[in-house]
């Protein structure tokens, strides 16, 4: 249902722009629309294939695969939707032309894969990712953005529920089917946005897979670990934003 809804949630806005209704949008909509539902729902195929065919899907093919997907969206980012610039918070836009396609790529499979190798404390992705999501979601609203906003909005919605049943002890996990989906549309949404500094800051914790492992292995409890990560995330969730309103 974390991955369902959001997906619904977008698909009616082109439906109800025909309607009449006025839908503000950075980009195109149908493009927009596009490019949010086909990384959503390409990453988490890709992880599903994992999770059903593990002996088939090695986490080598799923670079490749993964590495294929993230320049195809990388590409359309840039063709379709003319993306070729980075906001550098005091500092303005940074124009990288055609260079915005290996480091919007890069970006997009750094995320993915960082989802994927956090994701072995319970409730310690969806939790993490839902105080980032409140971050991006606000940047949105300041930009005017509609369908980041809804598609966040709904997005943090879902994962409130699921988180319910993510918590120590889980009942239910994202699987590769939600880290890689959730970690590569979240990157792509951060990209959309046009703030890759605020989107690393804000994002920082998938990045400290390693510190967890060691907590662990010092004897730190899953949920000590967890509520503790949620308040880091919290103050890197502020700062990010500071930063990408600067």
């Amino acid at each position: 249902m974390a991955i369902l809804i959001p997906t619904l949630s977008i698909i009616l806005l082109p439906i109800l722009q025909r309607l009449g209704i006025y839908i503000h949008t950075s980009y195109p909509l149908i493009e927009e629309v596009n490019i949010i539902l086909f990384t959503f729902v390409s990453f988490s195929v890709l992880g599903m294939a994992g999770d059903l065919f593990p002996q088939k899907i090695s986490h080598t093919v799923q670079l490749i695969i993964g590495s294929f997907l993230s320049l195809l969206i990388a590409s359309i980012l840039y063709i379709n939707l003319n993306i070729s610039f980075l906001n550098l918070p005091n500092f303005g836009t940074l124009s990288l032309g055609p260079l915005i396609i290996p480091f919007a790529a890069g970006v997009i499979m750094l995320f993915s894969t960082s989802f994927k190798k956090t994701n072995h404390i319970d409730g310690l992705v969806p939790g993490i990712l839902m105080i980032s999501l409140i971050a991006l979601w606000i940047i949105s609203v300041t930009m005017l953005d509609t369908p980041l906003s809804i598609f966040t909005a709904v997005w943090i919605g879902s994962l409130l529920a699921f988180l319910y049943f993510t918590v120590y002890p889980a009942r239910i996990s994202l699987g590769q089917t939600g880290t890689l989906g959730f970690g590569a549309t979240f990157a792509l949404v951060g990209l959309l946005l046009g703030k890759s500094v605020a989107l690393f800051v804000i994002g920082g914790l998938f990045f400290a897979n390693p510190i967890f492992i060691k907590l662990s292995k010092l004897g730190w409890s899953e949920p000590k670990i967890m509520m503790r990560s949620w308040l880091i995330g919290l103050m890197l969730a502020v700062f990010g934003l500071w930063l990408a309103l600067l």
